[in-house]
């Protein structure tokens, strides 16, 4: 009889410590989940925040490039654009501002902004000066950003095919005699990067990539890693969840595509672009695309580094420099 209570109350106590783990083990599965949801939804889902006058001091690298941005973005906003659209494959209506050419156009650019952002935010600075320099500019928001429809942000996998709609509608309404150029920042520069190995039409000259990452994976590694101070296999655990729903919620995968693959399937002239300063999207990224692209097309690749300038505002801090750059790729193969 003794053995046998001896027998109940050891099973008993071996029940309740398994129930206890298997406790732990489902709230452990539980936080991890939610935690990868989390960062799926603050990165790509839709947000129309606005940011602080504070927060876009900092991005522009100072109130005297802000001030300038300022002054920019007025003076363009003062024009009332009228919008272009498309529509997508998937059933998105994307919209985008034209500011045509006054005068003896040279060709078209498409402006492509980054994530969380809009196309005067980043390019209001560099498409008065294109459109100084005699090119029609256009500037769509890209899905699921301000006026344009869309749930997901796919960090360039998706955006690319939006990207080739556009140079359809361009050519729809220039024709296909009149050079064009893609030209972008930041996750827009992925998206123009991967767009490239597209079947686009030959009056499309060449792309300008601007601090843009290889792949949507790499890119959220890194700043797990290097911006959060995030162990290394917790990231990589922590990754595979956020993939699972941007599989199932959004249709792509972190790893779907890579500028390197895309540069593998292009002819087109690349100018790369990147800050020294980049702490959003390190430098080495677009040298890296670079070093690629030269090995393939030693002629048709050119890479601009801006001394000490932070994530997307190259321009604010060597603009007489950039202004050349980007100029003499234009008009190099725009000709």
């Amino acid at each position: 009889m003794g053995h046998n209570m001896n027998m109940t109350k050891s099973s008993s106590k071996i029940i309740k410590n398994s129930i206890t783990v298997l406790s732990i083990f489902a709230v452990l599965i539980v936080l991890y989940n939610l935690a990868a949801f989390l960062i799926f939804k603050g990165v790509f889902v839709r947000d129309d925040f606005e940011r602080t006058a504070e927060h876009e001091v900092k991005f522009y690298a100072g109130q005297e490039n802000y001030d300038l941005h300022l002054s920019d973005l007025n003076y363009i906003e003062s024009l009332s654009l009228p919008e272009i659209e498309v529509n997508t494959a998937d059933g998105l209506n994307l919209k985008a501002l034209l500011w045509e050419a006054d005068s003896g156009c040279r060709g078209s650019v498409i402006l492509m902004h980054g994530h969380y952002s809009s196309p005067l935010r980043e390019f209001a600075g560099i498409a008065r000066f294109l459109h100084d320099a005699d090119y029609n500019v256009i500037l769509p928001f890209q899905r699921s950003h301000g006026k344009s429809q869309g749930k997901y942000i796919t960090f360039g996998l998706k955006e690319r095919y939006d990207v080739r709609e556009w140079i359809l509608k361009i050519n729809e309404l220039y024709g296909q005699d009149l050079p064009l150029f893609l030209y972008g920042i930041s996750m827009g520069s992925s998206t123009v990067t991967y767009a490239a190995a597209l079947d686009l039409p030959p009056n499309l000259r060449g792309v300008i990539a601007d601090c843009g990452y290889t792949e949507p994976y790499e890119i959220l590694y890194w700043t797990m890693t290097h911006t959060y101070h995030l162990w290394q296999g917790l990231s990589e655990l922590l990754l595979k969840g956020v993939n699972f729903y941007c599989r199932h919620l959004a249709d792509f995968d972190l790893k779907g595509y890579s500028g390197w693959e895309a540069l593998n399937k292009t002819y087109l002239p690349f100018l790369f672009i990147t800050g020294t300063e980049d702490k959003t999207v390190p430098h080495e990224m677009t040298v890296s695309l670079f070093f690629h692209y030269k090995q393939i097309y030693p002629d048709s690749a050119r890479l601009f580094v801006a001394e000490g300038a932070p994530h997307a505002v190259s321009y604010m801090i060597e603009k007489e420099k950039y202004k050349s750059e980007v100029l003499a790729f234009i008009k190099k193969y725009g000709s």
